[in-house]
């Protein structure tokens, strides 16, 4: 059952696009590193970006997504995807 919920949700997370006011920012996902001693960008860990929108300043809906790095081409092809095009960025 959590399976279908799960399903059910990835797809329609797809069909809308986030307008208004977007506040976005990266984090970076993943276990304890052993030995490394680095914390963030330069890590082994998963980059995920995150968009919520605002709306009288509470958050209404988000996205969640996993990308390749942080250079400014990947967020961008993100944004052209989940975000209308009057958004307005708040980082």
């Amino acid at each position: 059952m959590l399976n279908k919920l799960r399903k059910a949700m990835a797809d329609r997370n797809g069909l809308y696009k986030l307008g208004g006011n977007v506040q976005v920012d990266e984090f970076f996902l993943g276990g304890e590193s052993h030995g490394e001693g680095r914390r963030g960008k330069g890590t082994k860990q998963t980059n995920v970006l995150i968009g919520v929108s605002i709306s009288n300043g509470a958050p209404t809906h988000c996205f969640m997504e996993v990308i390749k790095d942080t250079t400014a081409k990947s967020p961008k092809d993100v944004f052209v995807r989940r975000l209308d095009s009057n958004t307005k960025l708040i980082s």
